[in-house]
C-alpha cells in the first residue's frame, strides 16, 4: 500500500514518543565515536534558550525540534490534560498564521475563552449545556475568519515532512524534517509560532482529544498500564494519565491553559534541536535573530505535595483488565540522569536482553512462562524498574508466575551468572549505543531526551567507558540495593475494565471554510528567498560507479546484493530476503518464531546466543506476507565470526520438539488477545471482506495445528524458503566486492534455484455492488471502519498522478481527509488512507481508507468518508501546494542509509535502472488539477465501495447501514481460523 513514509504519524501522546525515545536509551545506552557527523555543539542564548546543533553535511535534510520542559506533570491537579490539550492548540496558528482578520476573529475567541472558563467552574448540567451551545454558536462565527491548519500548509509547501508533536510526563516536543535549503524559513516559522499562539478552532480539537481518549480506552493493555502507573505513583503527577481525567477533558479551562503557556513556554525552559545538513557558524546568527526574541520567565519550584514514598513490603494490587493474565513486579529506582543508571541498565540486561541470554529469558525459552521482560522507566524526578510477566494460558496462576520471577531475582542477587555473560552484555549495550546515533532522527530524539530529563550530553557521550568499567561486584551491589523486599506487585486477571465515560458534547459541526486562503504571513514566507536546491534522488548502479548511494551486484542470477556504505560507524547490517512469504507458506510464521528458540546442532541455545552476544552480533528472523527474512548485524571486526555462527544455525538448526510447546502457548495467547482487540478485529474483518479465503487471518495456522507440528517440519520449511531468489541488503564499511566474497564463503547460494514469488499478487474478491460487512463487538467503545475500492491497472504515466491523488487525499494535516474527518467534524482522532501502487503492470490499484470513531458517530463518519472517496477531488486551489509538496519533500523524506537500499531493490525488480521519481517530477511540474480529477474518475469513480464496521451493535445500530450497501453480519469464526 502507498503510505506516508513516516517514522511517526499523527499528533501523538508521550506514551508513543517515549517508547521511541527513552526506553531504547535506558535499556541499550549509547556509544562514543570520533565520526564528524556526531559532533554536537550545545550553548545558550542570552534569553536562556538551550541550543543543540549536530551538523552532518552528508544529508539533504535537517531534523528540527522545539522542546519544552514540564509536560503533563505540571498540569494543575484540578485541570489535568492541559499540557496535552495545548500541544494540539499549537497547530492552530498565531495572531498572524491561520487568520484572515485577527482583530475581528479575536472578539469571538475572547468570548469563547471566557465561556470555557465559566463552563469549567459550572455545577448545574443545564447551565453547562447552555454554555456549550453558546460556545458552539460563537465557534461557528469565529471559523469564518480562520484558515485551518495553515502551519502545516506552509511547512508542507516548503517540503517539510513528518510534522508531529508529543506530550510526555516531563516535556513536550514539536518536530519535523525539512529540506536543508529551507532552514531559515523554518527558523522564522518555529520561532514565531511560540510567541503568540491562538486558541482557534478549539471546539474541533476538544472533540478530537475525546476520540483520542476513546481510542486508548479500547486498548485493554493501555488501560491496565494506566492503572498500574496510578498505583506506582499514587502521590505524584506521574500517576495521572497524560490525556487527563475524563471530567477535566470535558470542561477544560482556557485560562489555566494560557497560564501553563505563559509559565512554561519560556526561553529558559525550552530548547532548539537541529541535526542535519547546515553550517554551524552560518546558522548561529540566524538562531539568535529569530529565537532571541523569545522572553524568559521564572520557572516554579516543584510542589512540595509531590511525593514518591518507598513501598513497605510487597504492596499488592489486583484487577480484572486484560484478555490474558499479566503481571508487573515494580521496584523504585533512580531518575534518568542518575549515575546509577549505567549499572542498573546492565543489571536489567542480565535479567532480559535482545539476545535472550538473561535469567528471565531462560524462563521463556524453557517454556516456564509465556513472557517475562525487564523494563526501565526512568524519568526526570524518579524511576522504576519493572518486570512484566505473562503466565502460561492454562494451568499457571499469576502468583506461581511471580514466584518464578522472584527466584530469578534471587539468582541475580546471589551472583548465579557467569562472568562471560556480563562481558557479553556489556558488548551488546555498547554496540546498541552506536546505533542510536546513526541518523538525524535518532540523534535528534537523543537531544530531546537529554534536555527533557535534565541529563548531561557529556555523560551520554562517555557512556561506553562507564559501561566498560562496571564489574560483577558493582552489579551485585546494585541488584541487592534496588531489588529488595519492598515493591509493587500488580496483577491483572482476565476481564474487562469498567467502560469509560463517554465524551461527546452537544456541538454542531463547524463548516469547512477558507481552506484555499492564505494569510499575509503565509504570503510573506512564500516570498522569502531560499538557496537553490535540486531533489537528491537515490542513485544506484554497479560497484564501479563509486558515487552511488546504492551499488547493485548479482552474486548469482538469483542472488542480488544491494550495498550501502556506512559512513557513521563500523557496524554492519545484512538483511537476507528470501522471495517467499507466509501467503504461500503460512508455516513460515512458526519457522521464524522457532529459530529464535534454538541453536545449531551440537551447540546449545544458551551457548550459541552467548557466543554471538560476546561478538556484539545479533541474528533475527521475520516472516511477512511476501518474504522470509534473516537479519545479521555486528561490528566489522567480527564479521566473519558472526557469519560463521549464523551459517551454522541456518545450515543445521537443532530439531527440538520441546519448542513446539512454546509455539503452541504463544499461539493460544495471541488468539485470546486478538479476539478481544478492536484494532485487530477491524483489520481481520477488512481482510475477510476484501480477500475472502485469501485473508492472511484465514491462512495462518491454528493453535491446534501448531500443537501437532513436528520440529522437523519447521526446519524443512526453512530449507525450502532458502531455495528462493534472494535480495541481500548490506550496509557497512566493507567494499561491495569483499561483501560478495565473504557472503559466498558462508552462505550456500547454490541451493537458490527458484524464482521469487515476492511480492504476492493481490487477489481480491469480485464485487458488482456496494457491500457492508458488520461484526458486533459488545465491548468496543469505538467502531473501527474500513473502506475499499478496487481500481484498474496503472500505467507508468499514471504513477505520479497516483502519488498526487494520495497527497491530496491524506498527505498530512492539510489533506482533505484530515480536514473533513478530523478538523471540521471532529469525528475521529485516527483516520487515514492508502493508495496501492501496483508492483506488476497487469495488477490493479486500490483505495483503502480508515476511521476509528465513537460508536454514536459511526453513521456520520461513514457518510463523510463515502463522500470523500467516491466524489472526484474538488478543491482545485490545492494544486500549487500539491506540486511543491511532492517535489520539495523528496529531500526531507530521503531514507536513512540503513533503509535506502530497499526501494532500490523494488525498482530494479520492476525494471527501472534509475530512480523513477526523476521522471515523476517532470509530471508534477506540469500536471493540472484536472489530471488528478481524471485519475480518480478513471480508477475509483462509481466503483462499488466495500465498507467494514466492527463495534457495539446496540450503540451503533444497523438499519442505516443499508444506505451504503448490502449488509452482511459476520461472526468471529468467519474471520479467524
Amino acid at each position: 500500500m502507498k503510505k506516508a513514509n513516516l517514522p511517526l504519524s499523527g499528533i501523538f501522546t508521550a506514551a508513543m514518543l517515549f517508547l521511541l525515545v527513552i526506553l531504547p536509551f535506558t535499556k541499550n545506552g549509547f556509544s562514543q565515536t570520533e565520526k564528524p557527523a556526531l559532533k554536537t555543539e550545545i550553548y545558550k542564548l542570552d534569553n536562556g534558550l538551550t541550543i543543540y546543533l549536530n551538523e552532518d553535511p552528508s544529508l539533504p535534510n535537517i531534523f528540527g525540534a522545539v522542546v519544552v520542559k514540564g509536560g503533563s506533570k505540571r498540569d494543575p491537579s484540578e485541570a489535568t490534560g492541559i499540557a496535552h490539550y495545548f500541544e494540539h492548540i499549537m497547530f492552530k496558528g498565531t495572531d498572524q498564521i491561520g487568520t484572515l482578520d485577527f482583530a475581528t476573529e479575536k472578539v469571538y475567541l475572547d468570548s469563547i475563552a471566557a465561556l470555557y472558563d465559566e463552563l469549567a467552574d459550572a455545577s448545574e448540567e443545564a447551565d453547562k449545556l447552555n454554555m456549550q451551545r453558546e460556545i458552539n454558536r460563537l465557534s461557528i462565527k469565529a471559523a469564518e475568519y480562520a484558515i485551518p491548519n495553515e502551519i502545516e500548509k506552509i511547512l508542507g509547501e516548503m517540503g517539510c515532512a513528518y510534522l508531529n508533536a508529543g506530550t510526555g510526563n516531563d516535556g513536550i516536543a514539536y518536530f519535523n524534517v525539512l529540506p536543508a535549503n529551507q532552514v531559515e524559513k523554518w527558523l522564522e516559522i518555529y520561532s514565531h509560532r511560540f510567541i503568540n499562539p491562538v486558541y482557534r478552532l478549539f471546539q474541533s480539537e476538544l472533540e478530537t482529544v475525546y476520540e483520542e481518549y476513546n481510542m486508548y480506552s479500547d486498548n485493554r493493555f493501555a488501560t491496565a498500564f494506566e492503572e498500574f502507573t496510578a498505583a506506582f505513583y499514587p502521590d505524584h503527577p506521574y500517576g495521572v494519565p497524560i490525556l487527563g481525567y475524563p471530567n477535566h477533558l470535558k470542561y477544560p479551562s482556557m485560562k489555566k491553559m494560557h497560564e501553563y503557556f505563559e509559565t512554561y513556554y519560556v526561553a529558559n525552559n525550552m530548547a532548539l534541536v537541529l541535526s542535519g545538513n547546515f553550517d554551524t557558524d552560518a546558522i548561529k546568527p540566524l538562531i539568535s535573530n529569530y529565537f532571541g526574541r523569545w522572553k524568559s520567565g521564572k520557572i516554579p519550584e516543584k510542589p512540595s505535595a509531590w511525593k514518591i514514598e518507598p513501598f513497605e513490603g510487597r504492596q499488592f494490587v489486583e484487577q480484572k483488565l486484560t484478555p490474558v493474565k499479566f503481571g508487573i513486579r515494580a521496584y523504585r529506582s533512580v531518575p534518568q540522569n542518575s549515575k546509577e543508571s549505567v549499572v542498573l541498565n546492565i543489571v536489567n540486561a542480565l535479567m532480559s536482553n535482545e539476545s535472550q541470554t538473561g535469567l528471565l529469558d531462560e524462563l521463556v525459552m524453557n517454556n516456564k512462562l509465556m513472557m517475562a521482560q525487564m523494563i526501565s522507566d526512568r524519568r526526570t524526578d524518579a524511576g522504576g524498574e519493572y518486570i512484566l510477566f505473562v503466565p502460561k494460558v492454562v494451568g499457571q496462576s499469576l502468583k506461581k508466575a511471580e514466584d518464578l520471577i522472584g527466584n530469578k531475582l534471587n539468582d541475580l542477587k546471589a551472583g548465579n551468572f557467569d562472568e562471560s555473560l556480563l562481558e557479553a552484555i556489556k558488548t551488546e549495550i555498547i554496540v546498541n549505543y552506536q546505533r542510536n546515533f546513526e541518523d538525524q532522527f535518532n540523534r535528534g530524539y537523543m537531544m530531546i531526551t537529554t534536555f527533557m530529563t535534565e541529563s548531561e550530553w557529556e555523560d551520554m557521550i562517555d557512556y561506553p567507558n562507564k559501561v566498560k568499567q562496571i564489574t560483577k561486584a558493582d552489579v551485585l551491589a546494585a541488584a541487592n540495593n534496588w531489588f529488595g523486599e519492598n515493591y509493587l506487585a500488580f496483577h491483572s486477571k482476565t476481564g474487562l475494565p469498567k467502560k469509560p465515560q463517554q465524551l461527546k458534547p452537544p456541538f454542531e459541526n463547524i463548516p469547512a471554510k477558507n481552506t484555499g486562503e492564505k494569510s499575509a504571513y503565509a504570503k510573506m514566507i512564500e516570498e522569502m528567498e531560499v538557496p537553490l536546491s535540486v531533489p537528491q534522488f537515490i542513485e544506484f548502479g554497479s560497484p564501479q560507479q563509486k558515487t552511488k548511494d546504492v551499488t547493485v551486484t548479482d552474486i548469482t542470477s538469483l542472488t542480488h546484493l544491494f550495498h550501502v556504505e556506512n559512513k557513521v560507524n563500523d557496524l554492519f547490517d545484512i538483511s537476507i530476503d528470501y522471495g517467499i512469504g507466509t501467503y504461500e507458506m503460512p508455516i513460515l510464521n512458526q519457522v521464524a518464531e522457532y529459530m529464535y528458540l534454538v541453536g545449531p546442532e551440537g551447540l546449545s541455545f544458551g551457548e550459541f546466543k552467548k557466543e554471538l552476544q560476546s561478538l556484539g552480533g545479533s541474528l533475527s528472523f521475520y516472516a511477512s506476507k511476501n518474504d522470509f527474512t534473516v537479519e545479521i548485524s555486528g561490528p566489522k571486526e567480527n564479521t566473519k565470526q558472526i557469519l560463521d555462527l549464523a551459517a551454522k544455525l541456518l545450515d543445521k538448526p537443532d530439531i527440538d520438539q520441546e519448542k513446539i510447546k512454546n509455539l503452541y502457548e504463544s499461539a493460544k495467547t495471541s488468539d485470546k488477545i486478538n479476539k478481544k482487540d478492536p484494532e485487530t478485529l477491524g483489520y481481520a474483518l477488512y481482510s475477510f471482506a476484501v480477500f475472502g479465503d485469501n485473508s492472511q487471518f484465514l491462512k495462518d495456522l491454528t493453535a491446534k495445528e501448531i500443537k501437532s507440528l513436528q520440529a522437523s517440519q519447521l526446519t524443512d520449511a526453512l530449507k525450502t524458503a532458502m531455495t528462493f531468489e534472494t535480495a541481500i541488503h548490506y550496509s557497512g564499511t566493507h567494499a561491495a566486492e569483499d561483501v560478495a566474497s565473504i557472503l559466498a564463503d558462508h552462505l550456500n547460494f547454490k541451493q537458490i534455484k527458484q524464482k521469487s514469488k515476492s511480492p504476492v499478487r493481490n487477489v481480491y474478491r469480485d464485487f458488482s455492488e456496494p457491500m457492508v460487512f458488520f461484526l458486533d463487538d459488545k465491548n468496543a467503545i469505538q467502531s473501527k471502519d474500513y473502506f475499499f475500492i478496487k481500481g484498474d491497472k496503472v500505467t507508468e504515466s499514471d504513477k505520479p498522478l497516483l502519488n498526487a491523488y494520495y497527497e491530496y487525499l491524506d498527505g498530512g494535516m492539510s489533506s482533505v481527509m484530515f480536514q473533513e474527518i478530523r478538523e471540521f467534524r471532529s469525528l475521529a482522532y485516527a483516520t487515514g488512507a492508502s493508495v496501492y501502487e501496483p508492483f506488476y503492470p497487469d495488477e490493479e490499484t486500490t483505495l483503502t481508507s480508515f476511521v476509528g470513531t465513537q460508536a454514536d458517530k459511526t453513521q456520520e463518519a461513514i457518510q463523510v468518508m463515502h463522500q470523500i472517496i467516491t466524489n472526484p477531488p474538488d478543491q482545485s486551489d490545492r494544486i500549487d501546494m500539491l506540486r511543491r509538496a511532492l517535489v520539495q519533500s523528496i529531500n526531507s523524506k530521503k531514507p536513512p542509509f540503513r533503509q535506502i537500499s530497499y526501494p532500490v531493490a523494488q525498482w530494479t525488480k520492476q525494471g527501472y535502472n534509475s530512480d523513477p521519481r526523476k521522471e515523476w517530477v517532470k509530471k508534477y511540474d506540469s500536471m493540472s488539477f484536472e489530471d488528478i480529477v481524471n485519475f480518480h474518475k478513471n480508477q475509483f469513480y462509481q466503483q462499488p465501495v466495500i465498507t467494514t464496521i466492527i463495534g457495539n451493535k446496540k450503540r451503533i445500530g444497523i438499519e442505516w447501514m443499508n444506505d451504503f450497501g448490502k449488509v452482511t453480519e459476520v461472526r468471529m469464526q468467519d474471520i479467524f481460523r
